[in-house]
């Protein structure tokens, strides 16, 4: 005699998190430009004060917001319930927004405002448009799951 399966209450179902290979990637991709940007510094001699400090706190907090998103994440692929999943969605949220923005204003200061060498140019304008593809590919990829999944969101 087989027995139908008992529906579970809705805070008990677990729900579709957002997709993790969008996330995985723009963390990565985080770490490795900004944090290539913090070695980059760092090793700059002729670099002091706020020549130093500002590129600094902006590298840190594209390291630390994707820090963030990795602990999120993490957390989320561990848990059973949804609690953090609005959390993650937010925080990837904020990491694209900020990745987008800060590289739209970098790209043109770098290429119409800057005095630098065509190769300088061409290297900082990749790294942005892959940095703003990767943020959108993350927003998209947990955008089309709360769609999917209402009351993920």
């Amino acid at each position: 005699m087989s027995t139908a399966p008992t529906p579970l209450a809705p805070s008990e179902v677990r729900t579709s998190p957002p997709a993790l290979l969008p996330i995985v990637v723009l963390v990565a991709w985080t770490m490795f430009v900004w944090g290539g940007r913090v070695r980059n510094v760092l090793a700059d001699q002729t670099l002091d004060g706020a020549g130093r400090t500002g590129p600094l706190l902006l590298s840190g907090s594209f390291v630390a917001s994707a820090l963030v998103v990795a602990v999120l994440a993490l957390v989320d692929r561990r848990s059973d319930s949804n609690r953090f999943d609005a959390p993650l969605r937010v925080a990837v949220v904020v990491l694209a927004v900020w990745t987008t923005g800060v590289w739209v204003v970098r790209s043109i200061g770098i290429a119409v405002f800057g005095d630098h060498p065509v190769g300088f140019v061409a290297v900082h304008v990749v790294l942005g448009a892959v940095s703003i593809a990767v943020a959108v590919w993350a927003v998209r990829s947990i955008g089309s799951r709360s769609a999917k999944n209402p009351e993920s969101a």
